[in-house]
């Protein structure tokens, strides 16, 4: 069952579940979003990462964002003993801007705080989620790679602000 969220009177969106065949959607998604901000850094090659999102998508660790019960984001989170990386979020462009992926980060750093644990994750350096996710708390981590910037949010260092939108469920 997707869990509902309301971000005003007029818009709210679901998260359900991802399934094995909800792969290619995430992949269409992945590779439209990545290529222009990796092109644009000289680190693009299409097959590569194309292999390497099949290989490293997992249904269990996934949820599909819908609007209007039509699929427009993917978000996959890896938890281990002592973190939780945010290892894809991607939305189409449609609704981009509107909160959806603020509510989401939101809930994860409020599940990692009540967890004790951090919150990591790597996006390409000219990605402006950056700012979203500096407001948040996440802190630039020292081991950056040319094209990607790793951060990571640390429970109690920074605090991520009060999110105006109402939602009910969690993810």
């Amino acid at each position: 069952m997707p869990y509902f969220y309301r971000m005003s009177v007029e818009y709210s969106f679901q998260v359900r579940r991802a399934e094995e065949n909800d792969l290619a959607f995430a992949e269409r998604l992945y590779m439209g979003t990545m290529e222009p901000l990796l092109k644009a850094l000289g680190a693009w090659d299409h097959e590569c990462f194309s292999r390497r999102i099949r290989a490293s998508y997992r249904a269990e660790e996934s949820r599909i964002i819908l609007v209007g019960g039509k699929e427009v984001g993917w978000m996959q989170v890896t938890p281990s003993a002592d973190d939780i990386n945010l290892a894809q979020i991607h939305l189409v462009a449609a609704v981009r801007g509107r909160g959806i992926g603020s509510r989401l980060v939101r809930d994860l750093l409020d599940e990692a705080a009540r967890a004790g644990k951090t919150v990591s994750l790597s996006t390409p350096r000219n990605n402006r989620a950056i700012g979203l996710y500096e407001r948040l708390g996440f802190v630039v981590d020292g081991n950056s790679e040319d094209a990607l910037v790793h951060m990571v949010w640390r429970c109690g260092e920074r605090t991520h602000p009060t999110s105006d939108v109402h939602h009910t469920g969690t993810v």
